[in-house]
């Protein structure tokens, strides 16, 4: 039994990894032998999916319109104690897709619906952060400050298809996604490891800026966290 899948393509630097499997087990992903990339545990009943920026690709020594090699292994999942909490199975298949994004004005929208979903009734009534769309100019990029604390989320809500483009103090750290006009929502933890850090209370610029949006868009935080208007 093979532990390891390998794929080569060529193309640009914006792409979608996803794995699936049909037991559980635990994937990690690496490019051309570099460094793991991403590492998550499978599980049948759906696929990890990942997009992963230029800027990391590029640091791993992908070229676009060059052949790069992506690697999905199995091995046993460590945990937070250092035990094995999902080891290699005895028997399974696994799968590794790489697959290149389409530019936004190819892809095949849904129909626009009369009516849009409203935020209104998706945001806590006493949240003490929130960010809202322009409402007349909703291409227009918002910010505020933020007191900086590690346990908090920011909540990305959209309704129609279209990117907004999250940064802290200029530096951009999350895009939220929307291929319908249902409510899409995006949840960025300030806390991860891959998030710029700063001292608990240290007040930080949060910018949105919004691209394809054509309705309103909102950012609110949990737990509630403090921020001047």
């Amino acid at each position: 039994p093979d532990t390891e899948v390998s794929v080569t393509v060529v193309s640009n630097l914006d792409l979608v990894f996803a794995t699936r499997c049909d037991t559980p087990m635990w994937i990690e992903v690496r490019v051309a032998g570099r460094d793991e990339l991403v590492a998550s545990s499978c599980r049948p009943d759906g696929s990890s999916t990942w997009r992963l920026g230029p800027e990391l690709l590029a640091s791993l020594g992908a070229v676009p319109g060059e052949p790069v090699t992506y690697t999905a292994t199995v091995t046993d999942g460590v945990g937070p104690n250092g035990s094995v909490d999902l080891p290699v199975p005895e028997h399974g298949t696994f799968a590794l897709a790489v697959m290149q994004r389409v530019p936004f004005e190819e892809y095949p929208l849904p129909p626009r619906p009369e009516t849009l979903p409203s935020l209104d009734e998706q945001i806590p009534p006493d949240t003490a952060f929130e960010m809202r769309s322009d409402p007349l100019d909703l291409d227009r990029p918002v910010s505020r400050t933020l007191a900086w604390s590690a346990d908090a989320q920011l909540h990305i809500l959209t309704t129609t298809p279209g990117f907004v483009h999250l940064s802290i103090n200029g530096t951009r750290v999350a895009t939220h996604e929307n291929w319908g006009y249902d409510v899409a929502e995006t949840v960025v933890r300030l806390g991860d490891e891959a998030m710029p850090q700063f001292a608990e209370g240290a007040v930080v610029i949060i910018t949105a800026e919004p691209e394809h949006i054509t309705g309103e868009w909102a950012i609110w935080s949990t737990p509630t966290v403090p921020g001047p208007a």
